[in-house]
């Protein structure tokens, strides 16, 4: 299954890290985060971001640069 890091961009907190059977379950553990906004990783390769938006719908994005960021594993 794969591995997913989670990273809150919208207020400090510290990174989740799950391992999930659908990508799609990332969009609950950003939720239970209590965040809004979050970018997401993989094997160590930032992959999506995604957004709540106020009226309840989820934008799954990339952002521009985020795959010239270096993500380090939260444990090794």
């Amino acid at each position: 299954m794969p591995r997913f890091q989670i990273f809150p961009t919208d207020r400090p907190a510290l990174p989740a890290e799950i391992i999930v059977p659908d990508a799609a379950d990332v969009l609950i553990m950003v939720h239970r985060l209590g965040c809004r906004e979050a970018d997401v990783s993989s094997e160590g390769e930032y992959r999506f971001s995604v957004r709540l938006d106020d009226n309840g719908l989820w934008y799954v994005f990339q952002r521009e640069n985020a795959g010239e960021a270096k993500v380090l594993p939260l444990a090794g």
